[in-house]
Order: structure tokens, then sequence, then C-alpha cells
């Protein structure tokens, strides 16, 4: 016998079986559930820290209570980014960095099956510090320690893969500064320049600086909390010097570069002479910053013709307010 269209719910029945012979009775009693509703599963996700984008600081831990009022709740499954279907025996923490998507459903004692979710908010975690590289100039060149003019600009990129940069956290501060003491920069600041898309950082500083070490030191933070410090140092010259001049190729075949560090911004040019002290190129005079340059030569001299092959001598001059100074080198010519 069938029974149907009727609720979920236990029901009890009664058999009553009569032999027509005796006429006697017998009888049976019994309960059958009808459950033709799946499981209700919820989803519970805590961290450290949850902002309204739904960033966490920390591991995120998962739970997946699940309920059925009559045969009960036989399994619930989850998967992560799409991977393999797990059991759920207990909360679970996520600590894929970004955003993590979760799926999940369960099952009852009938075999009725929830369609699958997925949550609603995607779980995102970002457990690490944001990036802060070195500083640059206008060249490429610049590594730490090297010379700056007394009132540098510079730039430094930002990098950050989670949350985000907090541009209101940024501080800019170098010591030991200017004779008024260390400069502090921050949002706002004339003196800075923040991109909100790409994270680079510009400064231009127009006090002077003091000479000799300085120390700059860039915190920030993401949205989540995580903090990040960056040091980079560099001098500002007190005298005017000219150091590691060198061309480059040397011997050259024909064009050729000028490489050598100021410690001071000033204004260089470059002289060749043959063997003989015979001026053969006179380079124009350049403006130059503080720290490392380089000036091409296209391997003419004075009269457009190239230069024959040979031994020659180049004169490096650096002029500013406070003096000049000059490097003499060798270089070959290979044609």
């Amino acid at each position: 016998w069938y029974v149907t269209g009727v609720p979920d719910g236990r029901y009890y029945f009664k058999a009553v079986i009569t032999d027509q012979v005796s006429s006697s009775e017998s009888c049976s009693r019994g309960s059958v559930v009808v459950d033709l509703t799946h499981p209700v599963t919820s989803i519970t996700m805590s961290c450290e820290v949850l902002d309204s984008n739904g960033w966490c600081r920390s591991d995120g831990l998962v739970s997946l209570p699940a309920t059925d009022n009559l045969t009960g709740v036989s399994r619930t499954s989850y998967r992560v980014n799409r991977s393999g279907w797990t059991r759920y025996t207990r909360p679970f923490r996520v600590k894929a960095q970004g955003a993590t998507i979760i799926e999940y459903f369960s099952t009852d004692a009938a075999g009725n099956a929830e369609p699958i979710h997925v949550a609603t908010q995607p779980f995102n975690i970002d457990s690490r510090t944001p990036f802060i590289s070195k500083l640059t100039q206008d060249n490429d060149h610049f590594v730490d320690g090297d010379y700056m003019s007394s009132t540098p600009s510079f730039s430094f990129q930002m990098l950050d893969d989670g949350s985000g940069i907090d541009a209101a956290t940024l501080d800019v501060t170098i010591e030991p500064g200017t004779a008024a003491g260390p400069v502090v920069i921050g949002p706002g600041s004339p003196e800075l320049a923040f991109d909100t898309v790409s994270y680079a950082v510009s400064v231009s500083l127009s006090a002077p600086l003091v000479p000799g070490r300085q120390t700059m030191t860039v915190t920030v933070a993401d949205y989540v909390g995580n903090i990040a410090t960056a040091k980079s140092a560099f001098q500002i010259g007190g005298v005017l010097r000219l150091t590691d001049v060198v061309v480059f190729p040397n011997p050259t075949l024909g064009s050729a570069e000028f490489t050598f560090k100021l410690t001071q911004d000033a204004d260089v040019s470059i002289r060749i002479y043959d063997l003989s002290g015979n001026l053969v190129r006179k380079m124009m005079q350049i403006a130059c910053k503080a720290g490392y340059n380089a000036l091409p030569w296209n391997g003419w001299s004075d009269n457009y013709g190239v230069l024959a092959s040979g031994a020659y001598i180049y004169e490096v001059v650096a002029k500013n307010e406070s003096g000049s100074v000059r490097r003499l080198e060798k270089m070959a010519v290979l044609r």
C-alpha cells in the first residue's frame, strides 16, 4: 500500500488482519517518516579583522552548522576555491591569500540534498604587509648610500595585493633632516604626491637637508592594519667631489657613455685630448644632479669626424658655486 500527498512528518499505523475461516484477527503497529525536505546549512566566518569589504588580517575560521528536523543530517560537504569536495567534521581555517570562495551543502539520512550554496561574501585573507621599494631618482642607478642634492626629489613604489594601501597612514620621516630638525611628511603635505591607483609616491623637498648621512623611514598600513616599514639612506655632500669616473665601453668602437658620481649638484663638461695634448672633442656643459650621472658620446670629434684609432685622455670637470673639481682618465678607440 502507498500513501501520497501527505506533509513531512512521522506517521503511526496499525494493521489488522482477519482470518476469514476462523474469524481470528492479528494486529501490527508501526511508524513511518515522510521526509522530502533537504537540510539547511548556514555559514559563519570569523577572523581577527574583517573590514567592510570582507578582508581579514589573519587566517579565517569557517563553521558550517546544519540542521534537519526529521531524518537528521547525514553529511555536510564543502570546497574552497573550486577544489575537491571535503566532508565537514569541524570548523576549518582558510589560509589562502586573497579572495576565497566557499561552496557547501548538506544531505540528510533520507537522501535529500540541499542546493549548493556559495558564500555571499568572498572570504578575503590579507596577512601580508605592503611592499615598499628603495628610493629612485630620475635615473634608475641610485643605490642605498648614494649622494643626493640638498633639496632632493625622489620617488618610491608601494605595492599591496590584498586589501590595498591606506593612504591616510603614509608617513615619511627623514633624519637628521634640516637645520630645524627631522623632516616629517604625511598625506596632504605639498612636498608629497601619492597616486592612489599605482601607489607611486614622489617627494620633493624645499628646505635644504644638512650635510652627512640621511635616513628616510617610510611607514604605511593596508586597510586591515598590516604595517610595513622600510628604510633608505643617502648622503648630502658638504663639499663638491667627483668620483667613480668611467667611460664605457673602453676601448670603444664608436659611441660610449661617460659615467660618474657627484656629491653635489654641478655643471659638468667633458673634453677629449690626443696624446699630444690637442683638444679633439669638447662636449657641451650639462647640469647634473648629485649622485650617479651618465653622459652619452657619439664617438665624433669636434669637426664631426670619427676619432681615429688610438689612445686618448679625457677630462671631466664639475663646477658649482662652492668650487670646481676635475678628473683625468685614459680611454682607447678602436676602428
